[in-house]
């Protein structure tokens, strides 16, 4: 064993968390930070959505399922363009057979212009030239991330090598930029063979947003997050049908995880572009300091490499009311934010009925003393008040044998002294006839039950006022 002092294990411990943290906010407040030093152009689109792009040369990696032709490569230079620039651009296309056509079309503002690429270079793709992609896909349509340790990047070298030798084309063109880009800004880049099969690929410069439905299916036909923003999926794996996702800015991430295969799955014609961001195989937490699966607000959350838990923290996958797509994240609609994070009894939809007010752990809300543990802002009587009063009654003291009530004997004394009986109110025992003292919230006060009944007890006021009556503590939600 070493030893060591107290502040010494403290910095080590601090070191290694950190280690394995990504801390992220779900919102325009960038956090994570990678290739930082990448200056980036900002801009809103149509829908008022915020979007960046970097300011200079731009060189992304394709992965895709596609056989052949297939797009691994691509360079635009600059990406950001005003009026007058002239934009180059190249990509570089895997195949069996030559190219018949490669060309480019790019969307702005205004217009779509089409851009012809010209066939500059052309090579062999030997198992080294495939060990440098930082992201391929197996046989089976999984995205593989090469990070130099995964096993089956081997596999899909030894598959490649197999087959009839693989050329590289590498195609180029440019145009004069004649158009702003400030509210759309697309870029697809398409390839026939001479062989008639085809590839093409959307970048969606400006379209930040990756909607996911609840079975990890990307809902959007491109996205590009911002700066410093994680987005992702939790719980399940992601499926690409046909679209790209499309990892631009510095610091952007995509996390993935969980399901069967934990991770990416590219069908139907759809592309990772990967730039300056990076795809991880992360799980994803949200703040929940009282662990009762509803968050506060769309606030900050933890990227880490740990499935199990995470303290004050609830898994997205988690998250109670999940299934509403909002902005980038799988989370639930606001209606279900939690009212207050530091009492687990207190969260949007609570149907259970508490005598007491509530007390908050670890923290302050203003539903501290209340008894709003549904987060509807009234203290909500739970019986005695209302239509429903015996279904409340039942919810905290069991079931009584249902049958007519004569809560009217307690105060009439003629009606116990008729054969037939048939008043039918029950509740406080103020209540009837002037409905003047129901129990507030947390006190305690005579009720009457709905089992009471006075038929009995004809000319016997006393035994008929001891009927079906008890002390009950009023409870609220």
């Amino acid at each position: 064993m070493v030893k060591t002092s107290k502040g010494t294990l403290y910095i080590v411990l601090a070191a290694a968390i950190l280690a394995l943290i990504y801390f992220f906010y779900f919102g325009t407040k960038p956090v994570v930070r990678e290739n930082s030093n990448v200056a980036l152009a900002s801009y809103t689109n149509a829908e008022g959505q915020k979007w960046q792009i970097p300011t200079g040369n731009y060189q992304f990696n394709v992965a895709s399922a596609e056989k052949y032709p297939r797009m691994v490569i691509g360079f635009i230079n600059p990406l950001d363009v005003k009026v007058g620039d002239t934009q180059k651009m190249s990509i570089s296309i895997n195949g069996d057979a030559p190219m018949k056509r490669v060309w480019a079309e790019i969307e702005t503002d205004n217009s779509t212009t089409t851009v012809e690429l010209s066939l500059v270079a052309t090579s062999t793709i030997s198992a080294a030239d495939i060990m440098k992609q930082p992201y391929l896909v197996d046989a089976n349509g999984w995205l593989v991330v090469n990070d130099g340790k995964n096993p089956l990047v081997q596999n899909i070298v030894k598959i490649a090598e197999a087959s009839a030798p693989i050329m590289q084309y590498r195609y180029e063109g440019e145009w004069t930029v004649a158009d702003t880009h400030t509210r759309t800004y697309h870029t697809k880049f398409n390839v026939v063979d001479t062989a008639n099969r085809s590839d093409s690929m959307l970048l969606a410069w400006s379209d930040p947003t990756c909607g996911f439905d609840i079975n990890g299916n990307l809902l959007t036909s491109s996205c590009s997050p911002a700066s410093g923003e994680a987005v992702g999926f939790d719980g399940a794996d992601m499926y690409l049908n046909g679209n790209v996702i499309s990892v631009t800015n510095a610091g952007s991430i995509i996390a993935y995880n969980g399901g069967t295969n934990g991770g990416v799955k590219i069908n139907n014609s759809g592309h990772v572009s990967v730039g300056n961001g990076s795809m991880k195989q992360l799980y994803m937490y949200l703040v929940d300091y009282d662990q009762d699966g509803y968050i506060p607000s769309l606030g900050s959350g933890i990227l880490t490499n740990s499935a199990s838990s995470w303290a004050n923290h609830t898994r997205l996958k988690d998250v109670a009311g999940k299934g509403t797509t909002v902005g980038n994240y799988q989370i639930p609609a606001s209606t279900s934010y939690d009212c207050d994070d530091y009492n687990n009894n207190t969260y949007p939809g609570q149907t259970a009925w508490f005598t007491g007010a509530i007390v908050d752990s670890g923290g302050t809300s203003n539903r501290s003393g209340t008894f709003d543990y549904n987060c509807d802002g009234h203290d909500s009587a739970g019986y005695g008040g209302g239509g429903n009063q015996y279904a409340q009654y039942q919810s905290l003291y069991g079931n009584t044998t249902a049958g007519s009530v004569k809560s009217g004997c307690l105060y009439s004394g003629p009606q116990c002294n008729q054969n037939n009986v048939t008043n039918s109110n029950f509740g406080w025992a103020g209540q009837w006839p002037n409905q003047s003292s129901i129990a507030a919230c947390g006190q305690s006060q005579q009720y009457v039950l709905p089992s009471a009944s006075c038929s009995s007890y004809i000319g016997n006021q006393t035994g008929c006022n001891s009927v079906g009556v008890t002390t009950l503590t009023q409870g609220c939600n």
